[in-house]
């Protein structure tokens, strides 16, 4: 109370109660453990984590992220004031001109983050932002398609299709990437069935995660396979990495392509893909 009455001293309301406050919130932003632990969640249950962000987060957010940041400026708006009245004004203006440029930075921030809650909402009702698929299996049964994003919720869709359809073999994975832990989880669903993947297309970021896993790896004349590293960084698919040398991908195969930038795309040919063992066999040429 007497901060937000502006009682305190300018330079405790700033530097204690503002600066040292603001500096520990963002420290815990960068705690890899805590980081690691969320991440975790969101790849296990992506709905339940979203509807609990959104029911739960969005309001304790709203009330750090408002209420605390107008407890904070309001206090150092109202020492500086004071300040200026008792001593000399220019701290105390230097202390105001600050405010204006935090609600001004803070008012940025606030809207820029609309398009996450909405995002967050959209996964919570089982919609996924980041596109859609679809799903195709032969007359025969022994072939599956899968067209369009590695969304949430795609890696249950082809359980229940080849529960439905056992006698499938082959999975033709044609997508532009998506969600690299849902891809993660396609990849061991494809590898616990035993399954051959094929990309008749192109089969791009997550989605060569997925590929990766088949018994065979076949891919079509013409089409492409493309790699860059996870939103997260290179350091975020350390798990990935052993994967593929558990696979007996070569090592310069692998470096390049969790290290290419994720604003770039690595499409290797099809000697290169076969040369590193990426795929079984090169195609016939059509």
């Amino acid at each position: 109370m007497r901060h937000w009455r502006g009682e305190l001293s300018l330079a405790k309301s700033f530097w204690v109660n503002y600066f040292l406050i603001t500096f520990a919130l963002t420290l815990v932003g960068f705690v890899d453990s805590f980081g690691f632990v969320i991440n975790r969640v969101i790849d296990v249950f992506p709905i339940i984590w979203a509807a609990a962000f959104f029911s739960i987060g969005f309001y304790l957010a709203l009330t750090i992220g408002v209420l605390l940041i107008t407890w904070q400026l309001v206090g150092i708006w109202r020492s500086a004031r004071n300040h200026c009245n008792k001593r000399s004004a220019l701290w105390g203006r230097v202390a105001q001109v600050v405010v204006v440029i935090a609600v001004i930075s803070e008012a940025r921030q606030f809207f820029s983050t609309a398009s996450a809650f909405s995002e967050i909402m959209k996964i919570a009702l089982g919609h996924d932002p980041i596109g859609s698929y679809e799903l195709y299996v032969s007359q025969d049964a022994t072939y599956l398609a899968l067209k369009g994003s590695i969304a949430f919720g795609v890696t249950d869709d082809v359980r229940r299709t080849l529960d439905a359809y056992p006698t499938v073999q082959i999975i033709d994975l044609n997508s532009e990437g998506g969600r690299v832990a849902e891809g993660r989880k396609l990849r061991d669903l494809i590898g616990s069935r035993g399954l051959v993947t094929y990309t008749s297309t192109a089969c791009y970021s997550a989605c060569t995660l997925a590929y990766a896993a088949g018994k065979e790896r076949h891919i079509r004349a013409g089409a492409v396979l493309g790699f860059h590293q996870p939103i997260g960084g290179k350091d975020e698919p350390y798990y990935d990495k052993q994967d593929w040398v558990k696979r007996g991908f070569r090592q310069e195969f692998i470096e390049k392509a969790f290290s290419t930038p994720n604003s770039d795309l690595w499409t290797p040919t099809h000697k290169e893909l076969f040369d590193a063992g990426f795929i079984t066999d090169l195609p016939i040429p059509e």
